[in-house]
Order: C-alpha cells, then structure tokens, then sequence
C-alpha cells in the first residue's frame, strides 16, 4: 500500500530526497531519521536531549511520525528546534498521508491546552489515578497468591474459579490502564514512570509492551479503522463472518 505525498506547505525543500524504504533504514538510535508533513529530521543528536525522554523517538524513528508529533505537542511551538535537523524530503509513503490540521482542530487544542495552563491543572498528576493502579495491582497480587499459597482457597474450587476471573479482570485492567496510559505518555511528565508503568504488563502478563507500542500507539490510534494500515483491525479469515445487510427506510 504506497501512497504520494501530498504535504505540499512546507518551506523547507531542499537537501536529500528519500524515499520510505530508505527513510526505514535510519532506525537506530545512532542513526534515526523521522519523517514530519514530508521533511526529513536527522534526530540522532538530539534524542537524549529530548524533553519527553528517548523511547518515543527511537520509537518513531525510520518512520512518518507527523500524527504522533502534532498530537502530542503545541502546533508550531518545535519548529524551531526541528529546523536545526532538517536534512531533506520524503518522495513517497508507505501509509496515508492526512491533510494538515484544520483552523478548528488548532482552535480546539489551543483552547484547551490553554484551560489547563490558565487553572493550573496537570491532568498528568492526579491521586485517583494512583488509586486506581494501587486496585489493580493489588487485585492481581492479591487473586494470584489466594490461588496458591491460602490452603482455604486452594482446597475450594469455586473460590478458585472466583479468584480466577478476579485475576483475569486484573489482568487486563493492567493492560488498559498504567500500559496504556504510559503508552500514551498521559500519567505523569517522567519518562522514566512510563518506562516502570509499561514494564507492568511484560512483567504481570508476560507480554511485550513494545509490541503495544508499535501496534496500538504508533499504529492503531494514528491509522484508526484505517484498512492496511491500522494493525489493530488485521482480522484472520478464519474470523471473518459474511452478514448480510439490513436496510431500514423511512
């Protein structure tokens, strides 16, 4: 799936010219390039320089990170600093290509940034969601040594299967909740709690939080329902059931 690249409103257009196979060979973190509305950036020197800490970039690198960049900072308010990077031009792209931010949505992301700002709420740093974590984990401990290690329960099987599902609802709430908010980089300003929070699901579910990363935050949420683009609806044929449709008239 290739498609042109329409960023057609950048100042920047000179330097190298490459395209999407060869802006994926810049993927390491003594070389990483990324792609932003169709310029090249050679971030490799600015990676542990980076205010939201290295991972997201080592994440993005070797790729087109312009809907990752525009969410997750103030439209315009880089591009100083990106300019002292710019190498170049992407000719091509593997994924879509969206159009550039409307005047609404900069009018929507200004007004609230600025209502956060103007009432000095950080909706990063809030007690209950520590609550919420302190919950979880202490239903998923609490559920896995019952199972185990308390003779009463062990002896019982309903109690098993009831410490069971109380496991398996903990399970997942680690998943969607300190995973995905540190995949999102929306619990705290400190690189390294997400790194701790993300490392609970590979340590409690025994799966791979980079993995979620590539699939869920750089794929599914910027390429949402999009066919061949966003992992998370790559559904096996042996899956697929065919319906047929029901029209309802008026």
């Amino acid at each position: 799936m290739r498609h042109t690249n329409v960023n057609s409103n950048s100042q920047l257009r000179s330097g190298k010219k490459l395209t999407w196979e060869e802006l994926a060979q810049h993927n390491k973190a003594d070389d990483a390039y990324v792609a932003i509305r169709g310029n090249v950036y050679d971030i490799t020197n600015f990676i542990k320089r980076h205010p939201g800490g290295e991972d997201i970039l080592l994440f993005a690198s070797g790729r087109d990170a312009t809907q990752a960049f525009e969410t997750y900072h103030e439209l315009g308010k880089p591009d100083l600093v990106l300019k002292k990077y710019f190498i170049g031009t992407l000719i091509s792209n593997e994924l879509p290509v969206f159009l550039e931010p409307s005047e609404f949505h900069r009018t929507v992301k200004k007004r609230v940034e600025e209502y956060f700002r103007v009432n000095q709420i950080d909706p990063k740093n809030r007690i209950t969601i520590w609550i919420r974590y302190a919950i979880i984990f202490g239903a998923f401990i609490g559920s896995y040594n019952a199972q185990f290690f308390v003779p009463y329960i062990v002896e019982r099987t309903w109690l098993q299967i009831i410490f069971a599902i109380v496991l398996g609802f903990a399970s997942a709430q680690i998943g969607l909740n300190p995973l995905h908010d540190a995949s999102h980089f929306s619990v705290t300003n400190d690189p390294f709690v997400w790194k701790i929070l993300s490392a609970t699901h590979d340590f409690f579910n025994g799966a791979s939080n980079l993995v979620w990363m590539y699939q869920h935050s750089l794929g599914h949420h910027i390429y949402t329902n999009i066919e061949g683009a966003d992992p998370d609806i790559v559904t096996s044929m042996l899956f697929v059931k065919k319906k047929g449709l029901i029209f309802y008239f008026s």
